[in-house]
């Protein structure tokens, strides 16, 4: 699974939750604050991002316009989305299958800065 975070605010999920296509993003440099807006299907069901917005995993979310924000820090490596972790890379060129199960999740073809998410 993958999100592609394109220059001009473009968001791209690939390999799940393509549903939420088309997505964008935008930062907050002020405020250090991650703002996706994805497409959200008519039955979706928001007990998770509540749940997430409970326990400070993210900083809200508009069900009305698909906007999730999230606190976002210099050195941050990780987001949850959705319940899935996705690590930070450089590229997504650059990320390596790994040996085990879980972490080959994390592997890709792609040229474009991205987030892989895994379990």
């Amino acid at each position: 699974m993958r999100m592609l975070f394109k220059q001009g605010g473009q968001l791209i999920f690939q390999e799940g939750f393509e549903f939420h296509n088309p997505a964008s993003w935008s930062y907050n440099a002020d405020l250090e604050e991650l703002k996706l807006i994805v497409t959200l299907p008519k039955d979706y069901d928001f007990t998770l991002l509540k749940y997430q917005l409970e326990e400070g995993r993210i900083t809200g979310f508009d069900s009305t316009i698909g906007t999730i924000g999230y606190k976002f820090t210099k050195g941050v490596q990780a987001l949850d989305f959705g319940g899935w972790i996705y690590f930070k890379i450089d590229s997504v060129e650059a990320a390596q299958p790994a040996a085990t199960p879980d972490a080959s999740r994390r592997s890709s073809a792609q040229r474009s800065p991205g987030w892989n998410g895994s379990f």
